[in-house]
């Protein structure tokens, strides 16, 4: 599930994820901000080693709340405390990809990374090493998702949740590409809103015909 950029985040806990444990063991809370009933139930789940997982085909719809694994250096001080910088994507991504928490119930690290579609390589490379943690948050009301899978938008878009079809997908990135010359893209405190690319790059994510997007 594809999200556009936010850090605005109303409630949250801050899971610990150990990469080396074979089966979902039972996981520290390292941080939380008013999580409510609904989360504080989300989370015991996440972290008993012996609920038992849900088929992927038996989630339930996603709602109002979601998870975000993410490296602890990022998100976390040396004190466990949420960074005041701290966001659900890196610097220069103006969206994340999102799953729910109830397909993370049972699940080691592993297997949520292959579940979410990591391949044993990535994980390997990319994350060996590193202390990761599961961000459980619900967004503001404002933040909802969306029933569009056909990549045709709504006027508050910026404001949804959709789903990570190929229509979704390309049509926030024609949305998201700007030049890089553009005012947008200049350097500015917080993660950025747009990707910014090369005058003539650009022009072709906004130019791509609806032939090629659709091979």
């Amino acid at each position: 599930m594809a999200t556009t950029r936010r850090n605005l985040w109303f409630s949250l806990v801050v899971l610990l994820l150990v990469a080396s444990s074979v089966c979902a063991q039972r996981r520290a809370i390292l941080d939380s901000k008013s999580p409510s009933a609904t989360m504080r139930n989300l989370v015991k789940n996440i972290r008993n080693p012996r609920r038992s997982q849900i088929p992927l085909d038996q989630l339930p719809a996603a709602s109002r709340y979601f998870v975000r694994i993410a490296p602890r250096q990022y998100v976390l001080t040396e004190r466990n405390k949420i960074k005041p910088t701290a966001t659900l994507a890196g610097p220069a991504k103006p969206f994340v990809f999102l799953t729910t928490p109830e397909s993370v119930f049972g699940r080691s690290l592993l297997e949520i990374y292959e579940d979410i579609g990591y391949e044993a390589e990535g994980i390997i490379r990319d994350q060996r090493n590193q202390d990761m943690v599961a961000i459980i948050f619900r967004y503001p009301h404002n933040i909802a998702v969306s029933p569009v899978q056909d990549g045709i938008l709504d006027n508050d878009w910026s404001n949804r949740i959709y789903k990570t079809t190929w229509d979704n997908i390309l049509s926030l990135f024609a949305r998201l590409v700007n030049d890089a010359q553009d005012d947008v893209c200049k350097p500015a405190d917080g993660p950025a809103t747009r990707i910014c690319l090369l005058g003539s790059q650009a022009q072709f994510v906004v130019s791509f015909p609806q032939m090629g997007s659709s091979e």
